[in-house]
């Protein structure tokens, strides 16, 4: 009969040892019984024995030990710890805002004065009587203040893309406390498939390694 192979970690789990993605899988010993497990996928149709080191994991016990490894950062110790390195990114981005933000500042500066000078060149064709060849570097030196402009306005606009880049990088940890407490008051109710769904929302990777777990979450600049 065909098994339906669930596996809640399958589209997050990772393997520390050659970073491979770990894919659900199944075997029957001679009584039929089924043994459902994760495997690294570079060992996937290789007959050479040199292959990964983690190859399988048992899917029930690393199931459980990763959903125990999430609920415990539902903290206030572990959500502190996750604050600090939080406040530590968003300190770090607030001053390269600051940075791009004065470097805006001083390009609409010289922006505002190139269009003082063009508007003058300008305003003295219209208000005095050239010869051509002065009325021809007027024009010139008009067009060289429009070319300046073109670029400064050019570079304003990337730079207030770069700022506004930087700005969703500040964090709050609120949203993630809310994530974390909803599973933690209703996992044990919760389906395999609802639980599956807040991993695919809420972490960005699970990696596994013989010295233990490492979690990325999602949204956030954070392993635990």
């Amino acid at each position: 009969s065909n098994i339906k192979i669930k596996g809640i970690l399958r589209h997050i789990l990772y393997c520390g040892h050659c970073q491979s993605t770990m894919a659900p899988n199944y075997t029957r010993n001679r009584h039929h019984k089924e043994y459902f497990y994760y495997r690294c996928t570079s060992t996937l149709g290789l007959a050479t024995r040199e292959t990964c080191k983690i190859r399988n994991l048992a899917m029930a016990d690393t199931d459980r030990i990763v959903l125990n490894k999430i609920l415990d950062l539902a903290t206030e110790k572990q959500l502190g710890i996750i604050q600090t390195q939080i406040n530590t990114q968003n300190a770090n981005t607030a001053k390269q805002i600051k940075t791009i933000e004065l470097q805006v500042d001083g390009l609409q500066k010289q922006l505002k004065t190139i269009r003082l000078k063009k508007e003058t060149y300008l305003d003295s064709l219209v208000k005095n009587q050239f010869q051509n060849d002065e009325r021809q570097s007027i024009n010139a030196k008009i067009e060289e203040f429009s070319l300046e402009e073109k670029q400064l306005q050019a570079q304003i606009y990337a730079g207030q893309f770069a700022l506004a880049q930087k700005q969703v990088q500040l964090y709050s940890v609120d949203d993630l406390k809310r994530e974390l407490i909803f599973l933690k008051v209703n996992h044990k109710t919760m389906s395999d498939v609802q639980i599956e769904e807040w991993l695919v929302k809420n972490i960005e990777q699970v990696t596994y390694r013989q010295q233990g777990i490492t979690l990325r979450l999602k949204n956030y600049p954070v392993e635990v």
